[in-house]
């Protein structure tokens, strides 16, 4: 599917997905996740929309068994946790300070680069996808992801060293 396409199907009937995702698992991010991996799953499948109907059932089988995971998921994570809260260790404190700081020091990286090295440096470090599946995503060959990281660490480097002062 080209992501124009998608863009528009997205436009059109993405709120009807969202509200079912909302409806299943009554948390507003965790349905604008699924809505978000539903549509990336689309564009993973290279799916074809042929009419609003097609589109639409697919996507609503898509995000729900989505959903389903996602709430699978929950309760095994919690079930876990009750079973093993003594061994776990305690939780850092909150860092909010330092968080701001590295998510400002990222968003600086990636304002100097082109859409399509940002695109790729996004796929590889927030999605955890590895070159050889970004290459295949976004159509180009695993070095111009090798190279696109190499100038965002780089960049990042260069931000993140302390400014000498003469």
């Amino acid at each position: 599917m080209e992501h124009g396409a998608l863009g528009e199907l997205y436009e059109r009937i993405g709120h009807l997905v969202l509200r079912r995702c909302m409806q299943i698992l009554r948390d507003p991010e965790e349905a604008m996740d699924a809505v978000q991996w539903t549509f990336v799953r689309a564009i993973e499948v290279r799916f074809e929309v042929r009419s609003r109907g097609e589109a639409l059932t697919w996507l609503y089988r898509t995000a729900s068994r989505r959903c389903l995971w996602v709430m699978r998921n929950r309760s095994t994570r919690s079930r876990l946790t009750d079973r093993h809260r003594a061994e776990l260790p305690a939780p850092p404190p909150l860092a909010v300070e330092a968080d701001l700081v590295g998510r400002d020091l990222l968003v600086r990286a990636l304002d100097g680069m082109t859409d399509d090295a940002a695109e790729l440096v996004v796929m590889t470090y927030i999605w955890g996808y590895t070159n050889e599946r970004a290459a295949e995503l976004a159509g180009t060959s695993t070095r111009t992801v090798v190279r696109a990281r190499g100038a965002f660490e780089a960049r990042l480097r260069e931000l993140a060293a302390p400014e000498v002062t003469r």
